[in-house]
């Protein structure tokens, strides 16, 4: 089920969910040491891009004061907050609270390769993690045919060897 989640928009959307972690950035006047500059022209543009992306990554995940500073470190990422539900099926009917979540992994993220359509600038990615944790407290109710479920308590979820293909597909 995580092979399906886009990583980018999990990642965006742990780190700005929170309305204090909301806020604005100065932008750059010049462009950071650490990312590569690359023209989709040119024949080696996919590895190139590839670099270029997981410099930046790198870079995140040693800490770029501009982003730490608002948002916090992305390993371990903390979240206060995450609810779901599932209410329009006959068979699942589930709603569930997870609070004081701690995600670790996301520093030992690789990213195979990142290519970009010359077309439409659609792009697909291949992300590695070795190992994801998740930790957190849980609050659920909901059933599973007949069956009642209503529990709380402390979780964890460990995920090996994660290979995410993701893509923005404008002609996939």
């Amino acid at each position: 089920m995580l092979k399906s989640l886009n990583i980018r928009v999990l990642v965006i959307g742990l780190l700005c969910t929170s309305p204090a972690y909301v806020k604005t950035l100065e932008y750059y006047t010049e462009k950071p040491s650490y990312i590569e500059s690359c023209r989709i022209n040119e024949p080696d543009f996919t590895n190139c891009s590839t670099r270029s992306i997981q410099g930046f990554l790198n870079a995140v995940i040693e800490g770029i004061p501009e982003i730490e500073e608002s948002f916090g470190p992305i390993d371990p990422m903390k979240q206060d907050q995450l609810s779901f539900k599932q209410e329009n099926s006959d068979i699942v009917s589930i709603s569930a609270n997870i609070t004081n979540l701690v995600i670790r992994g996301f520093g030992k993220m690789v990213l195979k390769e990142s290519k970009v359509s010359k077309k439409d600038f659609s792009w697909q990615d291949h992300i590695y993690i070795p190992k994801m944790r998740i930790d957190g407290n849980y609050k659920m109710l909901g059933r599973v045919l007949i069956i009642p479920l209503h529990g709380s308590g402390t979780l964890f979820i460990e995920i090996g060897r994660i290979h995410l293909l993701q893509r923005d597909c404008g002609e996939c």
